[in-house]
């Protein structure tokens, strides 16, 4: 059951994150946190260095990810709608059975599923499937002015 109707936040590739946040900025007004640089690593595994910044306007808040070619975030714009749940296995399990396939998932270092699995339907839309428990504290300390992990 998602605790927050989608989308919670709207993830889009961009070449470059600064400028692509100082573009979203003129167009919608929208002022954001700290750029974040963290590596990320999905099933297969596939390590990535990711770059990325959450409009601090919102909800939905806009996420913008900065390309990385050859990989998941490869392609420009629109990448996914996020979604919150509670239980993200069990909605992973409901979007594979409406037709909605996973497409990769975060793996945490200690090799379980992380923060984020990604779905995409037969209509070409993705969908981050994101743990609320994990996810919910982090966008508030973000939001803050923090960076998007916990302190200590």
């Amino acid at each position: 059951m998602t605790l927050v109707k989608p989308p919670f936040h709207i993830g889009s590739i961009v070449d470059n994150l600064e400028r692509g946040m100082d573009e979203m900025s003129q167009a919608f007004g929208l002022t954001w946190g700290r750029v974040q640089r963290r590596t990320l690593t999905f099933e297969g595994p596939l390590e990535l260095e990711c770059c990325y910044a959450y409009s601090l306007d919102g909800p939905p808040y806009m996420e913008l990810i900065e390309q990385r070619p050859g990989t998941h975030f490869g392609q420009l714009g629109l990448h996914h709608i996020g979604m919150w749940t509670e239980n993200p296995a069990a909605e992973s399990e409901r979007l594979d059975a409406i037709g909605w396939p996973r497409e990769t998932v975060i793996i945490t270092p200690e090799g379980t599923w992380g923060g984020a699995l990604f779905h995409t339907g037969t209509c070409g839309i993705r969908v981050e499937v994101v743990d609320i428990a994990r996810s919910g504290p982090r966008l508030c300390h973000y939001l803050g002015g923090g960076d998007y992990s916990l302190p200590g």
